[in-house]
């Protein structure tokens, strides 16, 4: 059974710190959801509650019980030797990584040695190290966390089922920018975005096609503004061209100003030294010369979403 075809599962984490309590969407599986806005939940941010919370005093409960029940740290020794003592200087923070798997729990704490140094340490514990009481507040936790993240997701993406109205106005709106010479590679890149997990992610911009009467230079800078990403097809004259060289400038200059611009230039003649000098800077570049394979045209999607391209994340 196709995993899209499966009912939507929200994965959630939390977090104790001293200055406040979080819990957010770590993963989500299932449902038919596009890619970007998958990555848009992952991404939300965290639902955050101070000292004044229920979840707060869940959470330091749990954390006064296991700081009590640290050992003694290891003092600082060499060749058998001991050189300076250590004691627990304060607890950073306490880590429930996924209501999936809710038998793991990390402290994060600073060691401080009698040499006045440092050390930022952590030790990750098995639920059952705990007794029933701690467990139960565990689970507690894991359950009224996952509600308010699920309340959060329905409220944002759904009315309580599905909303694919809401996702299709998510597309986002990529830029593809080329020389006249490279007009197939343009178009077949054009068409592979559009048509990618059924026409449900991207929304492809392009010259030959967006474009309408009036001044069309003025029309293609403020098409490139609006548009989150930049794709440039990099050729061996693409940075002498009388169109592309300004489109590439107006793309940088908000990339660089504004941090609101992505850029996911694809190289499909010469090298990537070729522009060491000139944009990329930071800039993860595709190799494409041999063609927009359909690896290609996945990892373009991927970079074009800000989205992990790690298979086991």
């Amino acid at each position: 059974m196709p995993d899209q075809d499966k009912p939507i599962q929200i994965i959630t984490s939390c977090k104790w710190e001293p200055e406040y309590f979080s819990c957010h969407i770590s993963t989500t599986r299932g449902g038919k959801i596009p890619a970007k806005v998958r990555s848009e939940i992952e991404h939300s941010g965290s639902l955050k509650y101070g000292p004044d919370t229920n979840f707060y005093r869940m959470g330091q409960t749990i954390q006064n019980y296991i700081g009590n029940i640290l050992p003694d740290p290891e003092p600082m020794s060499f060749d058998g030797k001991t050189f300076f003592s250590g004691e627990l200087a304060g607890i950073r923070c306490l880590d429930f990584p996924s209501s999936e798997k809710q038998n793991v729990i990390t402290i994060h704490y600073t060691v401080e040695f009698s040499d006045g140094s440092q050390d930022d340490t952590g030790r990750t514990f098995q639920l059952d190290d705990f007794p029933d009481f701690i467990q139960d507040l565990v689970r507690q936790l894991y359950r009224e966390t996952s509600n308010v993240v699920m309340q959060r997701f329905w409220s944002q993406y759904g009315q309580g089922e599905v909303n694919p109205e809401i996702w299709q106005a998510k597309k986002l709106e990529v830029f593809i920018s080329h020389r006249s010479g490279d007009i197939d590679v343009a178009d077949q890149l054009f068409h592979n975005l559009g048509e990618f997990q059924e026409s449900s992610v991207f929304l492809p911009r392009i010259d030959l096609i967006d474009m309408q009467s009036g001044n069309w230079m003025d029309q293609l800078m403020a098409m490139i503004e609006r548009c989150p990403v930049f794709i440039p097809i990099l050729s061996n004259d693409y940075l002498e061209g009388p169109i592309s060289k300004p489109e590439l400038d107006q793309a940088l200059r908000q990339y660089y100003s504004e941090k609101n611009k992505r850029i996911v230039p694809i190289l499909i003649e010469g090298n990537t030294s070729d522009y060491e000098n000139h944009f990329i800077g930071g800039i993860h570049m595709v190799k494409a010369q041999e063609g927009l394979s359909p690896k290609k045209v996945e990892e373009i999607s991927l970079l074009c979403l800000g989205a992990s391209r790690n298979p086991y994340e």
